[in-house]
């Protein structure tokens, strides 16, 4: 694999040891390159042309150009098959770092004074896929030159990810236990039994509530969730049997074996809300020291840049507005402060 960071006119030399002057090495265009680069995804000449609105001609006449520029060949022809030698991958390898720095020159080009560019990368445990991007919408739309990586994934990862400093920030109910984070909440995260469509759920403070869920099949997220330690608290309050008949990693798989009728669980209400407007699911709010929120948290410590502190900023001043909009439900919970 060629270092990207060499020069083209370097890796010529060095890989081909060509007398060919360096003015000549550097005799390469961008369109060159994308057309090479074109042609080699598209697998030929006439498909890269269509992706690149150009005619086919004018593909080959690139492709040629560029070719010509090496004493080894780029690919091997057999009819009409283009395969790339392996002198040839390593070239392509090259051609797209250059592509990339290009577009990051263009980017740089098109910015504006004091715009905030750069990326930002948060992990999210799976329910907050259905809170997190209301918050980030607005924030992307005011800082189109910010990149946002978002991972979905279980709890386990999202906080190995944020103890190896691989995020910035992490989206959780529960703060960590083993690490200081610091918080910004973002809503309250109301907490619901639910039950099939058409079962009864009695109230949650009526006798009858504690022999309902002895006598249900009990559906729990995987060890290590946060829903999953809020629903035991719950059940042992109430001393209910904490034995699980079904174990399932995901919000959705949860939603989905209840609404089959499979039993019960304990969920957030953001992850059912169009479900239980539907009528395809029942349910009912569950108040308690179990209750959590949904909040940001980076670790303790970690340095404070211009762009964490403007995203920051932006979700503190845009964080009631939100709520209000997207989380009526959120606006009758009591305030979560930071």
């Amino acid at each position: 694999m060629l270092n990207p960071r060499i020069k083209l006119c370097d890796v010529l030399v060095d890989e081909l040891n060509s007398p060919r002057p360096c003015s000549a090495c550097m005799n390469f265009t961008l369109q060159q390159l994308r057309a090479f680069v074109m042609v080699v995804s598209a697998g030929s000449v006439t498909r890269a042309a269509e992706e690149l609105h150009l005619t086919q001609p004018a593909v080959s006449m690139q492709l040629r150009g560029f070719e010509d520029g090496f004493e080894r060949p780029l690919f091997e022809r057999v009819g009409r098959r283009m395969d790339l030698t392996p002198f040839g991958e390593e070239v392509l390898e090259h051609a797209k770092s250059i592509l990339a720095e290009a577009h990051s020159i263009h980017r740089k080009r098109s910015e504006q004074p004091g715009e905030c560019t750069g990326s930002l990368s948060i992990a999210s445990v799976s329910t907050g896929k259905y809170v997190l991007p209301r918050f980030l919408a607005a924030f992307a739309a005011d800082h189109p030159h910010v990149a946002i990586q978002l991972e979905v994934t279980n709890r386990s990862r999202v906080i190995e990810l944020l103890e190896d400093n691989a995020i910035d920030y992490a989206l959780v109910s529960l703060p960590p236990e083993r690490m200081e984070v610091e918080s910004i909440p973002l809503v309250p995260n109301e907490l619901h039994i639910v039950a099939p469509p058409g079962w009864r759920i009695p109230s949650p403070e009526s006798p009858a509530f504690e022999a309902w869920l002895n006598e249900s099949p009990l559906i729990f997220r995987e060890t290590g969730s946060g829903t999953r330690r809020a629903f035991e608290r719950l059940l042992a309050s109430r001393g209910v049997d904490l034995s699980p008949v079904w174990e399932l990693g995901t919000n959705e798989a949860v939603k989905q074996a209840v609404m089959a009728g499979m039993g019960v669980s304990l969920m957030s209400v953001a992850g059912f809300a169009p479900e239980k407007r539907l009528g395809l699911i029942a349910s009912t709010p569950v108040h308690g020291d179990w209750e959590t929120a949904w909040q940001l948290v980076r670790r303790k410590g970690k340095p404070l840049t211009q762009l964490r502190e403007r995203f920051e900023s932006h979700l503190a001043s845009k964080r009631e507005a939100i709520v209000t909009e997207h989380f009526p439900w959120a606006v009758q919970c009591r305030p979560i402060s930071r």
